[in-house]
């Protein structure tokens, strides 16, 4: 739900030759707008949120679009290096409009293979920090799968399947 209560939707489906991720909107007193295909080649939509100025993101795989106000949607933006071996991905916007990516990535040149965490930021004028390892003593085989609540003061990650550990960050970078 957006900052007018519109309502916003992504989804994605199989279409026998591509993945194929679309997205439809419908205002508080209107009806649901033509579904946009955004992808025919990307991951499942993993995430969609809008920020404070209206501005609505779905995220999917390692790559985000963003739609501006106006409606006008971005290319698709690469936010992590082309993983072959991710594993799964999460994002979140915090009250401060900082948009928080995370990722796992299956390291297979080890023994046994390790899930590898990783979180970008990208910043409210567009600004995408450098990425970072997080969490690097926690990476096991299995545990890719993730959430995460961003909060005022810092942010917490879900990990482990099933889902049973967590860490948090608090706002200054410290675990």
């Amino acid at each position: 739900v957006g900052v007018d209560d519109t309502l916003h939707v992504v989804w994605s489906y199989w279409n026998s030759t591509s993945l194929v991720t679309k997205y439809t909107q419908k205002p508080p007193n209107g009806n649901w707008s033509t579904p946009v295909t955004l992808s025919t080649t990307a991951g499942f939509a993993g995430n969609l949120f809008a920020d404070d100025g209206g501005q609505v993101y779905v995220v999917y795989r390692d790559y985000y679009m963003k739609r501006s106000i106006n409606g006008s949607w971005s290319a698709e933006i690469l936010f992590a290096r082309d993983y072959s071996s991710l594993v799964s991905s999460v994002s979140d916007i915090g009250p401060d409009g900082v948009v928080h990516f995370f990722w796992a990535d299956r390291d297979t040149l080890v023994y046994p293979p390790l899930d590898r965490f990783y979180h970008r930021e990208l910043l409210p004028d567009g600004t995408l920090l450098i990425q970072e390892e997080i969490l690097p003593g926690e990476a096991t085989f299995g545990s890719g799968m993730m959430d995460v609540v961003v909060a005022e003061n810092g942010f917490y990650l879900f990990y482990g399947y099933p889902a049973k550990y967590y860490a948090y960050r608090n706002n200054q970078g410290i675990w």
